[in-house]
């Protein structure tokens, strides 16, 4: 989903990039000018198709957008070979190349019973996934581990909260009210990556990345009227979680001008294709 977005938003400005995919890259749809090389073929599993890519492209920055979320399909194994051992590697890739290396990680590595949370938090994920994402985030001189959560259009089986929400047309749901998060849209987190990197302005550490504050209540509400849904949403009392970040301060004026739900929602609206 965020690396979809990070492809179509470098391929916009005027910076050297190269992507990594799984598909031939005629099956990549975007703007036919994009200034993005692929490297096709790529699989996570397969490490050496990776670190040749990264060779290959002598990256100065390399962004990993690489996750496998938790589901019945994925065994814990695999949640910790994608999100835990593969970040490390490719780490040590980047450490050998002088690259800096940026990580997606995260809200999911806190459990949510005491949030917000700032930077600095230890993580207390009580679940696989969480640990998993946890145990990606390296210290290191070269690395920049970004905390986030994000909804958005994805590629292929879509399983994530914009999609599920809008395959509810006409229903009636639950909307959790004591549920929290800082996320934001992920065109809005791949343009806010590529500002980043023509800024120069990677830090390493820890740091988090934050939208503003929105129940899921409220965030089905924005989503069902925007897309003209009709989906009855029943407000839910429980579970309860609170997972909402503590934006990091170490981004300048410029990338702390985040857009609104509703800015980010009628973008989302504007170029949803179904």
């Amino acid at each position: 989903m965020l690396g979809h977005q990070l492809v179509k938003a470098f391929g916009d400005v005027n910076i050297e990039s190269y992507a990594t995919i799984r598909s031939p890259v005629s099956a990549m749809t975007g703007n036919a000018e994009s200034k993005i090389t692929y490297f096709s073929g790529v699989e996570a599993f397969d490490f050496g198709s990776l670190s040749r890519a990264i060779l290959l492209s002598r990256a100065d920055v390399v962004i990993n957008c690489i996750g496998v979320r938790a589901s019945k399909s994925n065994s814990e194994t695999e949640l910790f070979a994608i999100n835990a051992d593969l970040p490390r590697r490719i780490s040590e890739i980047c450490k050998e190349t002088n690259a800096k290396f940026i990580h997606i990680s995260t809200d999911g590595v806190f459990s949510g019973d005491h949030g917000p949370y700032r930077d600095h938090d230890l993580p207390d994920a009580p679940d696989p996934y969480g640990q998993s994402k946890a145990n990606g985030e390296i210290t290191a001189p070269h690395v920049l581990n970004l905390r986030l959560s994000f909804i958005g259009p994805e590629r292929g089986q879509a399983t994530g909260l914009f999609a599920w929400a809008l395959g509810q047309r006409k229903n009636t749901i639950s909307g959790y009210v004591n549920v929290f998060t800082t996320a934001l849209t992920s065109p809005v987190i791949a343009r806010w990556l590529v500002r980043l990197v023509q800024k120069n302005l990677f830090v390493p550490g820890t740091k988090h990345l934050a939208g503003p504050p929105i129940s899921k209540f409220e965030l089905l509400q924005k989503l069902n009227t925007a897309f003209d849904l009709g989906i009855e949403i029943e407000p839910a009392i429980e579970p309860r979680s609170d997972r909402r970040l503590i934006c990091s301060e170490f981004q300048d004026e410029s990338l702390s001008k985040l857009p609104s739900w509703d800015e980010m929602i009628e973008e989302l609206r504007m170029n949803y294709d179904a």
